[in-house]
This record gives C-alpha cells, structure tokens and sequence, in this order.
C-alpha cells in the first residue's frame, strides 16, 4: 500500500507540474511573448513530459516486480500523464 501511494504521489506531482508548464507558457503567449522566444520554454515543457513518461514506466516496472512476490501492481491507466 505504501508503494501504491508513493507512486500515485508521483503521478499527480507530474500531472501538476505538466499543467503548470503549460498554463505558464499560455500566460505568455497572451502576454504577447513571440513563439520565437518561447521556443526553448515551450521544448523544455515536452522535455519534462517525455522523462515524466520515461520515469514512471521505470517505476511501473519495478513496483510490477514486487507484485511478482506479493506486492502492489500497478494500474496501465494509472501511468498516463496529461498534457
């Protein structure tokens, strides 16, 4: 149960900090902040996104092996991170 909390604290940090990404990134665009200056922001975000996903299929993977003698499987849906 421990494990399935650690892991689902992990989930929704990222989920949050995708939206923050990206809700600042709209921010600037109504600011009037060109696409051109955002651009480094704007990969950096999809960066983020990509290792968020990369980390939690790690972790998936190695909380599914303690399932493997007794512990918590995760959830494929619970995986998912938003944009």
């Amino acid at each position: 149960m421990e494990l399935k909390r650690a892991f689902d604290g992990v989930l929704d940090a990222m989920d949050v900090l995708g939206h923050a990404f990206s809700d600042n990134i709209e921010q600037l665009r109504q600011s009037g902040r060109s696409e051109e200056e955002m651009q480094g922001l704007v990969k950096g975000a999809l960066a983020m996104k990509d290792a968020a996903s990369i980390y939690l299929s790690w972790a998936k993977h190695y909380l599914s092996e303690f399932d493997k003698i007794g512990g918590w499987a995760p959830d494929d849906e619970a995986m998912m991170v938003d944009e």
